[in-house]
């Protein structure tokens, strides 16, 4: 909801009572050491929701632009939310040439100023879905300059995935990293990453009424008086 007065805006939000994905996905074990990546099973069951949920604001042609385990919240349903609109934009058509986002899940057209539009935000799903299911990122890593992480999201392949992990989840990750922004999957039919085989467990319909099982509940802070 939102309200003015004379000076001032308001924006009113809902509390989230639960924590950012990436909490889920790095976290920190009980003899102190980091732990990052979750089963692909239940990375699944986030990444079927957010790309539904880009789908839904595709369809409106608003563009999220900023989309990282940061930004998504985990609800005390278990359920992922998107937060921070600070960086979406309405593109009604055409394409736009902000440079913005956070640098590892930049997209190689955001970075050579060629003009964006909705594919961008597929790119950085691709990202996204790497990240759940390894722990890591397909081009950043810990102390790596900037220019040399935009060189190679617009030079070199994505790092291969460690581990072992279904060969449908390594093809929908391709197919999302595409750096041709024209054929990436996603960008002409957003319906088409939803009916990737990877998601074919996953009840979407279910999904949005809240009536799939999640894969974890975020830890519940009583308050006390």
């Amino acid at each position: 909801y939102m309200f003015d007065d004379d000076k001032n805006i308001y924006l009113v939000m809902g509390i989230i009572r639960g924590m950012e994905l990436w909490n889920v996905v790095h976290r920190e074990g009980d003899d102190g050491n980091w732990v990052s990546g979750i089963p692909e099973a239940n990375a699944k069951f986030y990444c079927a929701l957010i790309a539904d949920t880009l789908r839904y604001m595709h369809r409106y042609k608003i563009c999220y632009r900023d989309l990282k385990p940061e930004n998504i919240m985990v609800d005390e349903s278990g359920y992922p939310v998107f937060v921070d609109f600070g960086f979406a934009k309405h593109i009604p058509s055409g394409i736009t040439y902000t440079f913005c986002g956070t640098p590892q899940y930049t997209c190689p057209e955001i970075i050579d100023n060629q003009g964006h539009g909705l594919a961008v935000d597929w790119w950085a799903f691709g990202i996204v879905i790497y990240e759940l299911i390894s722990g890591e990122n397909p081009f950043y890593y810990e102390g790596i300059p900037e220019m040399q992480l935009f060189e190679d999201i617009l030079s070199q392949d994505p790092e291969p995935l460690p581990g072992e992990f279904s060969m449908e989840v390594k093809e929908l990750i391709d197919q999302l990293l595409n750096k041709d922004p024209f054929t990436r999957l996603g960008t002409l039919n957003p319906n088409e990453v939803l009916t990737h085989p990877w998601f074919k467990s996953i009840d979407v319909e279910k999904g949005r009424m809240k009536q799939l099982e999640p894969p974890f509940l975020p830890p519940r802070n009583e308050s006390t008086n």
